[in-house]
C-alpha cells in the first residue's frame, strides 16, 4: 500500500514515507492518516491510523484517551493524539482575525501604533499579499535606547519565507520622556 518516492533501495518506514510526501507533493496533499503519522511519529501502527482516520471527524471529536487507546494505541500515543484532538478543538473555535488591509501610510502608522511605547528602537516588517492585506508582522531588530541597526537580507528574507507580494517596513523613534 504504501509508495517509496525515491529510488533508493533501502526499506523506508511509513514515516520517512509520509515525510517525502509532504515535502514532496505539499500540504494540500496530506489526509488524516498522514497528519496522525507526522504525530506519533517512529512508533506509528499505520494500521491504527487508518482506522482512526475512516472515523467521522465529529467521532474523531468525541475521542477520549481511552477511545484511542482501544483502537490499537499506546498510553504515550493515546495521550499525545487525545492533546492533537484538544488543540483541534480550540483552534476550531477560535475565529480568525479581521483582516488588515493598508491603503494608505497612516493606515500602517496606525497598526503599528503599538510600538510608540516601547522604551527602545524597534525594526519591524508587514508583509502583504497582492490586496495589500497584511499576512504577517516580524519585528526583526530590537535596538538600544537611540539606535537600531538591521540588514536589508534580514528583511527580504522574512518576506521570502512569508511569499509576501509587497512589504512596509517600519522604525519607531522612542519617546523621550522628561
Amino acid at each position: 500500500m504504501d509508495i517509496q518516492l525515491t529510488l533508493n533501495s533501502e526499506a523506508k518506514s511509513h514515516l520517512d514515507i509520509v515525510r517525502e510526501k509532504v515535502s514532496y507533493y505539499g500540504e494540500e496533499h496530506v489526509n488524516i492518516a498522514d497528519l496522525l503519522t507526522l504525530i506519533i511519529g517512529r512508533s506509528t501502527n499505520t494500521e491504527s491510523c487508518y482506522n482512526l482516520s475512516s472515523l467521522p471527524v465529529r467521532e474523531i471529536f468525541n475521542l477520549t484517551q481511552g477511545d484511542i487507546q482501544d483502537l490499537g494505541f499506546s498510553k504515550v500515543i493515546g495521550e499525545r493524539l487525545h492533546a492533537a484532538i484538544l488543540l483541534a478543538k480550540k483552534l476550531n473555535k477560535l475565529s480568525l482575525p479581521e483582516t488588515v488591509t493598508v491603503r494608505s501610510p497612516e493606515d500602517a502608522a496606525k497598526y503599528l501604533m503599538y510600538t510608540r511605547h516601547y522604551d527602545q528602537e524597534v525594526f519591524t516588517v508587514l508583509t502583504l499579499d497582492t490586496k495589500n492585506n497584511i499576512t504577517s508582522k516580524k519585528e526583526v531588530f530590537k535596538g538600544s535606547l537611540n539606535a537600531s541597526i538591521v540588514h536589508p537580507r534580514e528583511c527580504f528574507n522574512f518576506a521570502l519565507q512569508k511569499n509576501a507580494a509587497s512589504i512596509i517596513v517600519s522604525h519607531n523613534h522612542r519617546a523621550t520622556r522628561s
